[in-house]
């Protein structure tokens, strides 16, 4: 018995061995030191669009679907091929709208700063006519006042009068002691004043006294009337001033968004990279439409299609080789991502697998420069045997 069972155990291990060695045999038939898989070259485009330069609300009938012409290229400033950095002119749309625009919005903002301008002016006026209407009621009070104390000192006078002249109606004609005919005599060197006639002065004048003191306060009336008047005239001017500046802010706010408009007349490029359709001067463009595609720079990559047991070998971070025959040297490269999933690959993805019909994706950032979007690689990566 212990004889049979050593037999098995020989038999297993030689067996094991022998499938051991086989799939040594097989894995270096299967795997190679290198792998190399065909790509081509892409890059992240940069669509330049056609600013919007008109109202947002035109003045004609807008056709749903129709785009908004936004001007013609009077300027082209570069060709296909070109190389642009940040800022970098690339052309220039018709201006003379623009200007114009600019230069009737600044017409609008100046009337409307004229306005505030009138209105303050005439602000000024109505205050400085209430201040000369002030003084003239201060003046009529003053007035009143004094000649209220003097109708005062009228009234009184008048009443002594009328004493005086019931005093000597109550007198006899003639005095006992006097003789029968005798009228009596003021004193030597005055003249003899009539009471009666003194009272009707008095009286006259205290007439024609309240006659003024009533045209007075008449006129003291309408001056009260003038002033709130003006100062509900400096109200309405304050409320209308303040409209008026508004107004002015949204004239300022116009001119400013002419002067943006006119900055869009010129289109520069948003990233440093190499054209790759320039536009044509003297073309009608429209608003939102494509104006020129750039090819940023540092943003190329490598596109590829592998199997199964390739993108086993192509992780992400594993260090490539991307060779082309218009490269003097190969270029460095990391693998940046793979795919998940089985994708049908251009019928001209080269693999080392005959009829490959579906492949893993897999992006490859290159470092440096000198790959031109479209062009074919080759990349080659150490399998680590």
């Amino acid at each position: 018995m212990k004889r049979l069972l050593g037999t098995v155990v020989i038999i297993v291990a030689i067996v094991t061995l022998v499938g051991v060695a086989a799939w040594r045999v097989a894995t270096d038939r299967t795997t190679p030191d290198t792998v190399e898989v065909t790509g081509r070259v892409y890059v992240n485009e940069q669509v330049v669009t056609v600013p919007l330069l008109r109202s947002d609300t035109p003045t004609g009938t807008v056709i749903p679907g129709q785009p908004t012409v936004a001007g013609r290229l009077a300027s082209v400033g570069v060709d296909t091929g070109d190389h642009v950095a940040v800022g970098d002119i690339i052309a220039t749309l018709d201006s003379a709208p623009m200007e114009a625009a600019v230069s009737l919005a600044r017409a609008s903002a100046a009337e409307a700063s004229a306005t505030v301008a009138f209105l303050g002016e005439k602000a000024d006026d109505a205050v400085a006519n209430r201040d000369d209407v002030d003084a003239k009621r201060a003046e009529v009070r003053t007035t009143l006042a004094d000649v209220r104390g003097r109708r005062a000192e009228v009234v009184a006078n008048l009443a002594q009068a009328r004493e005086m002249v019931a005093a000597r109606q109550s007198m006899p004609s003639v005095p006992a002691t006097m003789p029968p005919g005798a009228a009596p005599t003021a004193p030597s060197g005055t003249a003899q004043k009539d009471p009666a006639a003194i009272v009707a002065q008095l009286e006259q004048a205290l007439a024609k006294l309240d006659a003024g003191i009533a045209e007075a306060e008449s006129g003291l009336a309408k001056l009260d009337e003038a002033h709130a008047t003006v100062t509900d005239a400096l109200a309405v001017l304050a409320d209308v001033r303040t409209a008026a500046q508004y107004a002015a802010t949204g004239a300022e706010a116009g001119v400013a968004l002419a002067e943006a408009r006119l900055d869009l007349v010129v289109v520069r490029s948003p990233v440093d990279g190499i054209i790759a359709k320039g536009p044509v001067a003297g073309t009608t463009v429209y608003a939102g439409a494509p104006l020129v595609t750039i090819y940023p720079d540092a943003d190329t990559f490598v596109e590829t299609y592998a199997s199964w047991s390739d993108a086993a070998l192509l992780a992400e971070g594993t260090p490539v080789l991307v060779e082309a025959d218009y490269l003097q040297e190969p270029l460095e490269g990391t693998v940046a991502k793979v795919g998940t999933e089985y994708l049908y690959p251009p019928t001209t993805q080269a693999t080392r697998e005959l009829h490959m019909a579906r492949g893993v994706r897999v992006r490859i950032r290159v470092d440096g420069d000198g790959l031109p979007p479209g062009a074919p690689v080759s990349i080659i990566v150490s399998t680590g045997r």
